[in-house]
């Protein structure tokens, strides 16, 4: 216990008021006559206040509220926030009269993170030029009390220093834990858990500054780099309620005051790789598609590209928005075995199809009955074209195995080309493969329809003529 005297009695106390001690007013007379009436010199108070403890037992007035001293007390009874660290780093607020060394990090005022440009003591007002702004450092907002990063182009001198984003009041009281750093032996995913529990605003918000221009193209507000092998950078897990509720995996808007058609794209690949694909899409469940492409139905233009494909020398082809059209400027190339197929609107795998192949085109006309098909097919053959039949059961659906019958073969001459028709040589005996004309029972009496270089033929059953049109009907008999 601290014994204060003053003169030869002891302090009882302070005074309610806070203005002085409570002693003997004797003693105080007996010490302070002496120096009154002798005008004596007013130190010889001080040895009349005698102290019993060592004088570092007490802290000094001065020390309150600046480096290397004791915090200060508020009204509430509270160390003020602007006294405080910032939240989750360590770092102090700046003081008055201060040492300072080269890169030491403190608050500003107006609640920047700044490191020391160089040793040196601070004076009684904060001095920008003394210090420069930190990167990658949280800046607290003195309206709202919220923490968020300034990220500013710039170097950090490779300082890294921790943060844990909480929720703290305007006073810097931590309200909530909002990341939770696991230790190593919990084995749950995540080394960082953040949840979001609201209908409405967004966990994190990112956006690039006024000073983001288009020379920035290769500044990221997000960089992942995969430099050591197999981690998946990315890993969106869509689960879903189960009870009709939904959710976006990674949903891009490309807004209307977009007014570029260039570097100001929704997704991006680059392809440098040449061996591994860019993209790769993997479908584990038949039931849905992999992927669907939506136009909004209020588009009405028809020439609107739902895809676009570009290359060398510029548009290549496009899928109409409107009508769905495949609208292509290039070359559509397919292997033999492979082609494209035209199938009935509606229709099933039992239907009438077009497949257009490398060396023609195949016919297939679907007989009604179930796997039953007259095939058919238009093919270059020695540098003309041939049309073929097969019979109705032969190939089925794939054209497979096909036994093809030529009925037309046109090949070309010096100067125009030549048309058989029917089989190559049939035997004596043959039922089939021969070419028929038109018959009728009579002589004709219409006037064909003309075709220049052409002339018009039937058979008279009835008189066993040959009837041949040019400027009239022309017969001849036959035996």
């Amino acid at each position: 216990m601290t014994t204060i005297k003053v003169g030869n009695q002891d302090a009882t106390g302070f005074h309610p008021s806070g203005d002085g001690l409570i002693v003997d007013p004797s003693g105080v007379t007996q010490a302070v006559a002496p120096l009154i009436a002798g005008k004596a010199d007013t130190t010889a108070l001080t040895g009349k206040l005698d102290k019993t403890e060592a004088a570092t037992t007490y802290v000094s007035l001065s020390s309150k509220g600046v480096a290397n001293g004791v915090a200060a007390l508020d009204n509430s009874g509270k160390v003020p926030a602007t006294q405080l660290p910032v939240q989750g780093t360590g770092i102090n607020p700046w003081a008055p009269n201060t040492a300072y060394t080269t890169g030491q990090q403190v608050v500003s005022p107006n609640n920047d993170v700044v490191s020391a440009n160089a040793n040196f003591t601070s004076g009684t007002t904060y001095n920008p030029a003394n210090w420069t702004l930190s990167t990658s450092i949280p800046k607290r907002d003195a309206t709202t009390g919220q923490w968020h990063f300034d990220v500013q182009q710039g170097s950090n001198n490779g300082t890294k220093l921790p943060f844990t984003s909480r929720v703290v009041d305007v006073n810097g009281n931590v309200v909530a834990e909002q990341i939770n750093a696991k230790p190593t032996s919990d084995l749950s995913e995540g080394v960082i858990d953040w949840q979001h529990n609201s209908t409405y605003g967004d966990l994190i918000h990112l956006t690039a500054g006024a000073g983001m221009s288009s020379s920035s193209i290769n500044a990221a507000l997000i960089a992942l780099g995969l430099d050591n092998g197999y981690p998946i950078g990315l890993f969106v897990n869509n689960k879903g309620h189960g009870d009709g509720t939904y959710g976006i995996g990674i949903k891009i808007a490309q807004n209307s005051t977009i007014n570029t058609a260039t570097q100001s794209y929704g997704f991006q690949v680059d392809q440098y790789s040449p061996t591994s694909p860019a993209i790769f899409l993997h479908q584990a469940d038949a039931t849905a598609p992999l992927m669907r492409l939506q136009a909004d139905t209020s588009i009405a233009s028809t020439g609107t590209a739902l895809i676009e494909v570009i290359a060398a020398g510029g548009q290549k082809g496009i899928i109409r928005t409107k009508t769905g059209e495949l609208y292509w400027l290039a070359d559509v190339i397919t292997h033999d075995g492979a082609g494209f197929l035209n199938i009935a609107t509606g229709a099933s795998a039992d239907s009438n199809m077009t497949k257009q192949l490398s060396d023609g085109f195949n016919i297939r006309a679907y007989s009604g009955s179930a796997g039953v098909y007259y095939p058919g097919r238009i093919s270059r053959s020695s540098g003309g074209l041939k049309m073929d039949v097969a019979p109705n059961t032969s190939g089925g659906p794939t054209w497979t195995g096909n036994t093809w019958q030529t009925g037309v073969s046109v090949k070309p001459g010096t100067a125009a080309p030549s048309t058989m028709i029917g089989t190559t040589a049939p035997a004596t005996t043959a039922t089939e493969g021969f070419p028929y004309m038109p018959a009728m029972a009579g002589a004709p009496t219409g006037v064909p329809t003309a075709q220049t270089g052409f002339v018009p033929f039937h058979y008279d059953t009835t008189n066993n003529k040959l009837w041949v049109y040019n400027g009239g009907w022309k017969s001849t008999t036959l035996a």
